[in-house]
């Protein structure tokens, strides 16, 4: 009994020592090449990092480790230079039943960079801007300038290691047509009206995803806040005839809120699955 509490006393010290080598502050590392003893360069716009000393996690697709900023980067204070230290984490393993966004970017940059945000939170593993006919052009420039940021600061807060892959801007028809070339199944989210004037009737999303169950990665499709075309419906409907027109509710959904319940459907799904 005395060896097993020495054993419990010891492997508390162990975790309380991990536990304060494994700062909060985390810091996206890119491209960088994470080894231990490594020295990185990272962008960041959090002016803490800027302290010569300060321990924090860096991490990205090859996993997590302890870093320590060693010196600011001359210049405007977005860079700073980082020693690697030990392992934390390894990388994650890539979701069987991942989700892609296709997403006409809202216009107003509050709005996009929330759907930016919310699908990095909510696993998506892809982002694939769409150029809808009906959507301003603001929303792909905002999107192609400040996309990839938006997604790390959030991986940065939700403990992802990889932030969403940001897809080129295509058409609607585009899009879809990639998608499913990966083999992605497409859930197109319609707006009420047009689900109950449709020829095929909307299927709840959450009842879609049931009935496919675990046969393929899906890609959920939202629209732009003029709603989509009647061209740009017909062209998905030749082009990628076995999509799936779902319904997310009863009522209208602005494009960041129908992203977020669309993707957050499908975690709560794969997550149920176990």
């Amino acid at each position: 009994m005395q060896e097993l509490l020495a054993l419990g006393r010891l492997l508390g010290l162990v975790a309380t020592a991990t536990a304060l080598k494994a700062p909060g502050l985390r810091c996206y590392a890119g491209a960088a090449d994470l080894v231990e003893g490594a020295s990185v360069l990272l962008d960041t716009a959090n002016p803490r990092v800027n302290n010569v000393g300060l321990g924090l996690r860096v991490f990205n697709a090859g996993g997590e480790f302890y870093g320590e900023i060693a010196e600011p980067e001359p210049g405007d204070g977005s860079s700073i230079r980082c020693v690697v230290g030990e392992r934390l984490r390894d990388r994650d393993v890539a979701p069987a039943l991942a989700c892609t966004l296709l997403l006409a970017v809202p216009k107003r940059a509050e709005r996009a960079r929330f759907a930016c945000e919310k699908a990095t939170e909510l696993g998506a593993v892809a982002i694939a801007p769409i150029d809808a006919a009906l959507a301003a052009p603001r929303g792909l420039d905002l999107f192609r300038r400040d996309a990839e940021t938006w997604c790390a600061r959030a991986a940065e807060q939700c403990e992802r290691l990889e932030p969403p892959r940001l897809l080129p801007p295509a058409s609607l028809e585009e899009a879809c047509a990639r998608a499913e070339a990966r083999g992605e199944a497409i859930y197109f989210c319609a707006e009420p009206s047009l689900g109950a004037a449709g020829s095929v009737p909307a299927v709840p999303l959450l009842d879609a995803l049931r009935i496919r169950g675990r046969r393929s990665p899906a890609a959920v499709v939202v629209g732009p806040e003029g709603g989509w075309s009647p061209a740009e419906v017909t062209a998905v409907k030749r082009a990628c005839p076995r999509a799936t027109l779902v319904s997310l509710g009863t009522t209208t959904l602005r494009a960041e809120t129908a992203a977020v319940v669309a993707l957050a459907l499908h975690r709560g799904f794969v997550d149920s699955l176990g």
